[in-house]
């Protein structure tokens, strides 16, 4: 499992299935798309972190935006 992979999977698939993209390419994206984008690796991280690492309630304090 490579979880920037599926962090950029993620993005990816939210903008709609682009190809992989250089960063000049991704800044150039509209900012709606990439406001999607980013939800999606947010989610993506946090059910990584949540389920995948098991380290749910392990340092709620420190992450109270991924509650």
């Amino acid at each position: 499992m490579n979880i920037a992979t599926d962090l950029e999977n993620a993005l990816l698939a939210a903008m709609g299935g682009l190809g992989r993209m250089t960063s000049a390419e991704l800044d150039a994206q509209d900012p709606a798309l990439l406001a999607r984008g980013l939800s999606a690796v947010n989610a993506e991280a946090r059910d990584k972190i949540l389920n995948f690492v098991r380290s749910a309630g392990r340092a709620d304090s420190l992450t109270p935006h991924l509650s």
